[in-house]
């Protein structure tokens, strides 16, 4: 296999927003280097005498409404990034409670940006050479979807549930967050670790793109997502 995984990345600041709270990251942790990442860019094996440390792929969507959410989701790319280069074996969980904690203090030791919290799903794929598999995180409504074998399965859960609430118009239906980075202090974590097959195809995605999908299930393309989990 002369390449293990093709990647590609694209984001989108829309119409409706003044600024992009969107951001994504593509690391492979053998190189200890970003990854420019655009159609039919490649991340190589390693050679045969060198252990794999892995791949880490990353989505943060500040939460809208809130100051600073862009503030936010860059945050936690940047301590996810600056945890994984440096050690020699990446603990996801850590690094992600990691990120939590940093951006809630955050916004507290700034009171404009008392709000301030992103959601976040991240992957880092371990064992890339010989027995490749996933580690999965996510804290709010972005998601990961996988394509295998023309079946489409959404592998995290969304953290959120839709109310009604006032507004000028009247009352309206409203998604609202139950778990974002730095809305509270401590968080726990579900780790998810699913096994890859050959010719997977992973997806992970903001509420930009998910909002806009069909909510009819193809019984043929859909099916639920029930990966073995553990807490980190």
């Amino acid at each position: 296999m002369t390449n293990l995984l093709d990647c590609f990345g694209l984001s989108d600041r829309g119409p409706r927003h003044r600024v992009n709270e969107d951001q994504f990251l593509v690391v492979d942790l053998d190189e200890w280097n970003d990854v420019t990442v655009a159609a039919g860019d490649a991340i190589a094996e390693p050679p045969a005498s060198q252990t794999s440390l892995g791949v880490l792929l990353l989505v943060a969507d500040g939460v809208g409404g809130n100051p600073g959410g862009d503030v936010a989701a860059q945050m936690a790319v940047d301590v996810l990034w600056s945890m994984a280069k440096r050690t020699s074996r990446f603990d996801l969980g850590r690094a992600v409670r990691t990120a939590n904690a940093e951006i809630f203090l955050t916004g507290r030791e700034h009171p404009e940006l008392r709000h301030l919290c992103t959601t976040l799903t991240a992957v880092y794929i371990a064992d890339t050479a010989t027995n490749p598999h996933l580690h999965t995180v996510n804290v709010g409504d972005s998601r990961l979807y996988m394509l295998r074998n023309d079946t489409l399965t959404q592998l995290t859960t969304d953290d959120a549930v839709t109310g009604l609430v006032p507004g000028d118009q009247g009352v309206r239906s409203r998604r609202m967050l139950t778990r974002a980075l730095g809305l509270h202090s401590n968080l726990d974590l579900q780790i998810s670790d699913v096994a890859l097959h050959n010719g997977d195809r992973l997806m992970l995605c903001t509420d930009g793109i998910t909002n806009e999908l069909s909510r009819r299930r193809d019984p043929r393309h859909h099916v639920d997502a029930r990966p073995s989990s553990y807490y980190g």
